[in-house]
């Protein structure tokens, strides 16, 4: 069994075949969330009157499951039906405990039994709660004394005002700026550790040029109609996708084309353009292998 984020776990069962009942295996699962299983065993052979011979195991396919976390909301436990959720922007909700406390009670009167979080980490450069600038430390601005603001919060919002809290775990939501890149940029994606953004980044390098160039180029740089949408996409077709030519990185397949470029070559199966590479006085394919 393997669980949609983790690792997965083998259990072996011994059975006996019994035709007159239907075979139950029970797994434990200790937490909620999707999971995915199969089962591998060796079957029966068929009935002849030789001595049989033991088949190879054969595997399931992979089925799916999704266990629903059980929720308790004082000393009673509340059905997932019954949850009612209200989303808050963390960042906006001022410093804890005073500017925090201000909100909750309104939203438990609302009849609310749930609040959603935006992550609570400290942010990135863009100020995004959802670009973390430190995956183990939370927002500073937001609560000065760390994980200890965090578990009074949600301590307080059960006991007093009948509140569960529920945040987004985005860990690989990373800003650019974190200091986790800086020191390991090989965690990250970039164009020398996945080359084949090599086209997104150029993209969007494309388009961040164009957009400090709309006022020089004629484009509005406010939007107050469909008509100045429209001239920023028409700027883009001809400033950005037109110049950037990206069909280009779909003309050839390289994995392939590089190894038939390299056979034909060491076979001396190619041929040179006038004054080129391997004519008169430059070497020759001889010398160059």
């Amino acid at each position: 069994m393997n669980h949609t984020g983790g690792t997965e776990t083998k259990c072996s069962n011994r059975l006996k075949p019994d035709f007159n009942r239907t075979i139950e295996i029970s797994i434990p699962i200790q937490g909620a969330g999707a999971f995915a299983f199969y089962t591998t065993y060796t079957p029966l052979p068929d009935l002849s009157e030789t001595k049989p011979q033991s088949l190879p195991p054969t595997k399931t396919p992979t089925y799916y499951i999704d266990v629903a976390p059980r929720l308790s909301l004082g000393r009673e436990q509340l059905p997932i039906p019954a949850v009612s959720v209200f989303s808050i922007i963390s960042k906006l909700m001022g410093k804890y405990p005073n500017d925090w406390e201000k909100h909750l009670p309104g939203i438990s009167k609302r009849g609310y039994n749930m609040i959603h979080f935006t992550p609570l980490q400290q942010r990135g450069a863009s100020n995004s709660p959802y670009s973390i600038y430190d995956q183990l430390g939370f927002d500073p601005e937001c609560f000065p004394n760390g994980e200890k603001d965090i578990a009074k919060l949600v301590e307080n919002m059960e006991k007093n005002y009948g509140l569960l809290g529920m945040t987004d775990v985005v860990l690989n939501h990373t800003a650019h700026n974190a200091e986790l890149l800086q020191e390991h940029p090989d965690v990250g994606y970039n164009v020398e550790t996945a080359p084949w953004l090599t086209s997104a980044l150029e993209l969007d390098t494309a388009l961040l040029g164009f957009g400090d160039n709309l006022e020089s180029l004629g484009y509005p740089t406010l939007l107050n109609s469909v008509d100045d949408l429209l001239k920023i996409m028409d700027g883009i077709k001809e400033h950005v996708i037109a110049k950037l030519k990206l069909w280009e990185f779909y003309v050839i397949n390289v994995e392939r084309d590089a190894d038939a470029i390299v056979d034909a070559w060491m076979n001396g199966q190619i041929t040179f353009p006038e004054g080129g590479f391997g004519g008169s006085g430059i070497g020759g394919l001889e010398a160059s292998k």
